[in-house]
């Protein structure tokens, strides 16, 4: 069940962010935020990890694309599942590998029952 599973959302838009924080929480994950990828990198490389990583792709200061590669360079960090989420994901031979590609607006069935999966 979700009660342990910590998510790491990343995800520049504060309203975005803000109401998926609160539909995460109340399918009892625990979550952390960021706003771009240099904030999720410092974050990551604290401990705990988190147990699933939800990046978005478009962020300010660090991609979620250079996020995901700063990431990959560590097989610690590697290691934890990847979930992408971009309005972009028609254009899948431009999006980084992952446990898993969500297109905007999220399918929020999916997603819970991803984030199940994953944790």
């Amino acid at each position: 069940m979700a009660l342990s599973c910590k998510v790491l959302l990343i995800e520049d838009d504060t309203e975005t962010r803000e109401q998926l924080t609160d539909i995460l929480r109340l399918w009892g994950y625990v979550v952390e935020t960021a706003g771009d990828g240099e904030e999720a990198l410092e974050l990551v490389r604290r401990h705990p990890l988190p147990h699933v990583l939800l990046v978005d792709l478009l962020l300010p200061r660090m991609s979620g694309w250079e996020f995901i590669a700063e990431i990959n360079k560590s097989d610690r960090l590697s290691r934890i599942p990847l979930v992408v989420v971009s309005g972009h994901i028609k254009e899948a031979r431009l999006l980084p590998p992952a446990d898993a590609h969500l297109g905007k607006p999220l399918d929020l069935a999916r997603l819970h029952r991803l984030l199940d999966r994953l944790c």
